[in-house]
């Protein structure tokens, strides 16, 4: 609730240098929800995530500087079923693949392997973090 919601008030403490960002970029809160809603691990939290990488740029834009990585990242600390890994690894946005790619690689487990190979089987190939 609190990510989704704008305080008009904020346009009072906006720099008036950045005025053609969003209000809501100045809450600078919303900067540690989404890392928080990966360390708390509940249902809603995971139900959020889910919906928060499946929102198009211009959604996020609106509500705070776009944290498709950082959501990403905090999405695969849930237990996720493999329709959600697989959807994340094949997931129309960039970021979200390509950070999903990169923690089932270097983090992986059976459930991550296996999406892999079913959604990008050539990712196996590349080099993994040391």
């Amino acid at each position: 609730e609190t990510f989704r919601r704008v305080d008009p008030r904020l346009a009072f403490v906006r720099n008036p240098q950045w005025t053609n960002n969003p209000v809501g970029w100045t809450d600078w809160r919303k900067l540690a929800i989404i890392p928080l809603l990966g360390e708390l691990r509940t249902g809603e939290g995971k139900k959020f995530l889910l919906e928060y990488v499946a929102w198009s740029e211009e959604a996020a834009r609106e509500l705070s500087p776009p944290q498709f990585d950082e959501a990403t990242k905090a999405l695969l600390r849930h237990q996720l079923s493999e329709d959600e890994l697989i959807g994340l690894l094949r997931g129309p946005n960039s970021v979200v693949r390509g950070t999903a790619i990169l923690v089932c690689l270097d983090q992986p487990s059976r459930a991550r392997t296996k999406a892999l190979l079913q959604a990008a089987p050539w990712a196996l190939a590349l080099p993994r973090a040391r």
